[in-house]
C-alpha cells in the first residue's frame, strides 16, 4: 500500500531540495528496494536508469549536520564520505539513534534526516526482507545494469512485481526547482550533466527560485505500489 513522507527543509535544506528535485524529475519512478533489513533500514534510489543513476551520483550535495535523530519512520540520504549524498535514500525501520546520528562515513559524521513517514509505515514494514543487504553489496552491478539485473538476480525484491512503484509529489509540495543558497546551486552547476541525462531530464540545472515559506510545511510525497492504482490521499498514485 501507499505511504506518505513529509519533508522538513529546516532539518536539511540541501537534502530536501535534492529530494524534491529527484521526485519532480521522476528519478524515483519504477524503484526497487534493494536493501531491506527489518528493524533497521529500507534503502532505494539506484536502478531504474543506470545512466541517470551514474549522472546524479556525480552531483553530490553539500554535507550538513544531523539536527534530528534517526528515529523509526525518518528518511535520510545514504552517503559514504564528503559530498556523496546524491540519490540513494533510506527509511529507518527502527530507532537507529544515536548510531546513525554519529556514525562516521569517510570523515563525515552521521546521516541527517530530511523527513519522516507520516502515514503508512506499516506498508513499509511489509516490504520483503528476503535478501537483506545482499543486493546493496553489489551496487556496481545495480549502477551498470539497473533494474533488469536486480529483477533477474533478486526476483522477489520489493518493487519487482510492481513496475509502477514510484515516489510522487503530493498536493502540499512547494514548487521548488533549486535552492536559495548559492553554494548549493553551485554544487549542481560545477559538474556538467551528460547530454543524454539532459535529454531525459529537461532543465536539469536548477534556476534560482524563491524558497518555500515556513507555512508550506515541507513536501508531502506518496509512494505508490503499482501503476494505475488511482488516487490515494489526494496525490496521484502510480
Amino acid at each position: 500500500g501507499p505511504f506518505v513522507v513529509r519533508a522538513h527543509r529546516d532539518w536539511s535544506p540541501a537534502g530536501v531540495d535534492r529530494f524534491q528535485d529527484l521526485i519532480r524529475r521522476r528519478v524515483y519512478d519504477d524503484l526497487r528496494v534493494y536493501r531491506m533489513m527489518p528493524g533497521f533500514v529500507a534503502q532505494f534510489g539506484l536502478g531504474a536508469s543506470p545512466e541517470a543513476s551514474a549522472a546524479w551520483q556525480r552531483l553530490g550535495i553539500p554535507d550538513e549536520p544531523v539536527v534530528r535523530e534517526n528515529r523509526r519512520g525518518r528518511v535520510s540520504f545514504a552517503r559514504g564520505g564528503p559530498r556523496t549524498r546524491s540519490l540513494q535514500i533510506f527509511i529507518n525501520l527502527g530507532n537507529n539513534s544515536p548510531r546513525l546520528d554519529t556514525l562516521t562515513a569517510g570523515s563525515v559524521i552521521g546521516y541527517p534526516p530530511i523527513g519522516e513517514v507520516t502515514m503508512g509505515m506499516e506498508a513499509v514494514d511489509l516490504f520483503s526482507g528476503e535478501y537483506g543487504a545482499a543486493p546493496a553489496q553489489r551496487q556496481d552491478s545495480i549502477r551498470t545494469l539497473g533494474n533488469a539485473w536486480l529483477d533477474r538476480t533478486y526476483p522477489n525484491l520489493p518493487g519487482a512485481h510492481h513496475p509502477g512503484m514510484a515516489l510522487r509529489a503530493g498536493p502540499a509540495a512547494p514548487r521548488m526547482r533549486g535552492a536559495e543558497n548559492p553554494d548549493i546551486l553551485r554544487s549542481y552547476h560545477d559538474q556538467p550533466a551528460s547530454s543524454s541525462l539532459r535529454d531525459r531530464y529537461p532543465g536539469l540545472r536548477p534556476r534560482m527560485v524563491r524558497p518555500p515559506s515556513a507555512a508550506a510545511g515541507g513536501a508531502v510525497l506518496l509512494a505508490a505500489p503499482a501503476a494505475g492504482a488511482g488516487r490515494q490521499g489526494g496525490a496521484a498514485a502510480g
